[in-house]
């Protein structure tokens, strides 16, 4: 039974309080009926209690409560890391131009300026951010993954940005600390798993605050332990033997193994045997 219609094309996330909110982000790559290249974020209050109400932004009577334009689109937004400073959390969105960007709902909603909705916005990444997750147990935290291979993981309430160069997998990664904005940190420091490519997702475990995993298009998925900054185990798909290397036209790593699209943690168990992948498939 279909109970709401959103009239987007776009990238989405509920809101993590108890009011019905929901966040849709202009998803890039793709067009929408009005072929526009205009890019919003929106926040929607869907009524489930008024069934004639199903379909939302199709006309002026079922318009978001709240919206910022961007210069960007979105390949991934999050919400998350709710506490007494901001009531209605942090949106956290992967941006199609490399950009992390962090807004605050609240300000949205009550239609602020939008310059005072944007918390914070920076190149954290070299190439588009299609991996995000906030940490269910340390809400503070947010993981971020990239095209190029890059795995960095954020207290999302700090908006200090520290660029830390490490020459050794040329790449960056920030952590944002009022308190102490020195010590940048990612999840293997000065080491990079060979494993992956193009980062898809990343997913924190529901029980384990300090494990994170991530998907990639290489056909690999990597566990991580935070507190031991090391890769406790790689997962490849064995649909398909072959050899690492990038990812060709069919939506196939070279050598023959499928990319992950997506990576999700079993809800109560904490073992890497209940992590699951989704193969992506090209029709």
């Amino acid at each position: 039974m279909k109970l709401k219609e959103i009239h987007r094309t776009a990238t989405i996330a509920w809101s993590p309080t108890s009011t019905p909110f929901i966040a849709t982000g202009t998803v890039a790559g793709a067009l929408d009926e009005s072929f526009s290249n205009e890019s919003q974020l929106e926040i929607w209050q869907p009524d489930f209690m008024n069934k004639d109400e199903i379909y939302l932004g199709a006309d002026v009577d079922s318009k978001p409560i709240g919206f910022v334009t961007d210069t960007s689109r979105f390949n991934r937004i999050a919400w998350g890391q709710v506490h007494k400073d901001r009531l209605h959390g942090v949106i956290a969105a992967g941006m199609e131009d490399g950009e992390l960007a962090l807004w605050d709902p609240a300000k949205i909603i009550a239609h602020a300026d939008p310059s005072e909705s944007l918390i914070l916005r920076n190149t954290i990444h070299t190439g588009p951010v299609r991996g995000l997750d906030f940490n269910p147990i340390q809400t503070n935290l947010l993981s971020s993954g990239a095209v190029s291979g890059e795995v960095s993981y954020t207290p999302s309430y700090y908006i200090h940005a520290t660029p830390f160069d490490d020459a050794s997998t040329h790449k960056q990664v920030y952590i944002w600390d009022l308190n102490d904005p020195s010590k940048p940190y990612s999840p293997t420091p000065g080491n990079r798993s060979s494993k992956l490519d193009e980062i898809t997702s990343v997913a924190w475990n529901q029980q384990v605050q300090y494990v994170l995993a991530g998907a990639s298009s290489s056909g690999f998925s990597v566990v991580w332990d935070l507190r031991g900054k090391r890769e406790v185990v790689a997962l490849a798909y064995g649909g398909g033997a072959g050899t690492l290397g990038g990812t060709v036209g069919s939506g196939m790593a070279i050598g023959g193994r499928r990319g992950m699209s997506a990576i999700a943690w079993h809800p109560d168990n904490v073992s890497g045997s209940y992590l699951v992948g989704l193969c992506l498939l090209i029709v």
